[in-house]
């Protein structure tokens, strides 16, 4: 047991403050960028499912596009159509970007 607890030449933890960037970032919210697809979706009429992720500047972005997609689709929303990364994204009939209120 004491080969397992010995912590004698294990690198040491790297000091709090270099977490300070990564805890600081504020997370972007579902619920926009919900909205946001809806939008481009209701102008655009259909779009690839990658371009959702276009211009996406942080990983939260990221994170929040591939979850309110979703949450979209869970809400019958957004319909997803195709195979591996040809998949297609629309938006259902009648859905408005109010519609997403009640996602998160």
């Amino acid at each position: 047991m004491e080969e397992v607890t010995d912590r004698r030449g294990a690198p040491e933890a790297p000091p709090l403050k270099a977490f300070d960037e990564i805890v600081k970032r504020e997370p972007y919210p579902v619920e926009n960028k919900a909205r946001e697809i809806i939008r481009r979706l209701r102008l655009g009429g259909i779009t690839r499912f990658l371009l959702l992720f276009r211009g996406s500047k942080t990983r939260s972005e990221l994170v929040a596009t591939f979850m309110a997609v979703l949450e979209l689709c869970r809400n019958n929303l957004i319909r997803l159509a195709g195979a591996d990364r040809d998949c297609t994204v629309v938006c259902e009939d009648g859905v408005t970007e109010d519609t997403t209120y009640d996602l998160t």
